[in-house]
């Protein structure tokens, strides 16, 4: 195993992304990770190599490190793993829950904005609907599986092949489209990140009106909730 080998295994576009993944065999690897982290000229050419900021190889590498721990239960055994691996230990568990908790901050971050953005631009009882949100939601996939070049057809069959089987949980679902979503974007060569980031700056930077005319043409041609659709209702009966 030698550094060019660890370059190979951690050439992983998650690095950049902030969340270090490593999928190497346990000795080895965590040994040349513990050789790298301590050698400053080693540290600076992994930082050229990934162009990552001056002094954060170090705790990447470390970072990686800690993940090895959950791939390899067996690393805590002292006739595992080397020494070293016990000293950065600490060390790394620090850096990747500190990690963790940033990486997450700032999605909750943008997820507020839209979220406020969506009750000025749709109203606060629209951008809070879980079954309008769904609608929405299902329209973007559309659009994006269009712009994938699928076809119609298949994705006509789509909706009568999942609606044949049971509902799944919610929460569940939305980490599933998460995880297509990101599987989605490799595929095309893009950071998922950095077009959601995009996109939020973009719909910012318009009128809101914009998007309040958008949606309301939407909802006028019938693509809004049962809910919606029923207090809609209501509030013509009470116009007569």
């Amino acid at each position: 195993m030698t550094q060019a080998d660890i370059i190979a295994i951690t050439r992983d576009p998650q690095i950049r992304g902030g969340r270090p993944v490593i999928t190497g065999t346990g000795f080895e690897v965590a040994q040349l990770l513990c050789e790298i982290a301590d050698d400053g000229a080693s540290c600076a050419a992994v930082e050229e190599n990934f162009s990552l900021p001056a002094g954060s190889a170090r705790r990447v590498l470390l970072a990686l490190l800690s993940e090895l721990e959950v791939l390899h239960p067996k690393a805590r055994s002292t006739t595992h793993y080397p020494e070293c691996w016990r000293d950065h230990r600490a060390c790394a568990l620090e850096y990747i829950e500190a990690l963790r908790a940033s990486v997450r901050a700032e999605r909750d971050a943008r997820q507020r904005v839209v979220v406020e953005w969506g009750a000025a631009a749709f109203g606060l009882d629209q951008i809070t609907s879980v079954e309008q949100r769904g609608l929405r939601l299902i329209e973007k996939a559309i659009e994006a599986a269009q712009a994938a070049g699928c076809d119609s057809a298949m994705l006509h069959k789509m909706v009568d092949y999942v609606f044949a089987r049971p509902s799944g949980d919610l929460y569940q679902e939305l980490g599933g489209v998460s995880v297509c979503l990101l599987a989605m974007a490799n595929a095309a060569g893009f950071s998922a990140d950095d077009a959601e980031k995009l996109e939020i700056a973009r719909i910012l930077a318009k009128p809101v009106a914009t998007f309040t005319e958008r949606n309301k043409a939407k909802n006028d041609a019938g693509f809004k909730s049962r809910a919606l659709h029923e207090e809609r209702a209501q509030q013509k009966e009470g116009e007569g």
